[in-house]
């Protein structure tokens, strides 16, 4: 169980070592097929987790949520993520300046 946990995060480590660090990465949960962890980001301040999951086409499936009273509120999602484009992705759900979202001309 913890072996996919461990190869995504190892992933992501290899891509830039110190994306876990900038994210505010921790509490880290294996699951059977993938990894949560909490995260801390100028956008999301704090209550909000990651959820990488391996799909059966090889490829990951990327769920940001806040968890309130038990009940899962999504807020972001991506699918289809391959290793090597993992932390861009997770970038663009979790360090994106919403504000500039709003000033598109």
């Amino acid at each position: 169980m913890e072996h996919v946990a461990n190869i995504i995060l190892n992933q992501i480590r290899i891509t830039d070592r110190w994306a876990l660090l900038a994210w505010g990465a921790k509490n880290y949960l294996s699951m059977e097929k993938g990894v949560i962890f909490s995260i801390s980001t100028p956008l999301y301040k704090s209550g909000v987790k990651v959820e990488i999951t391996l799909s059966p086409l090889d490829t990951y499936n990327i769920t940001v949520f806040r968890e309130t009273d038990g009940q899962r509120q999504v807020l972001e999602t991506l699918s289809d993520v391959y290793c090597d484009t993992l932390v861009e992705a997770l970038d663009s759900l979790i360090e994106k300046d919403k504000k500039k979202e709003m000033f598109v001309l």
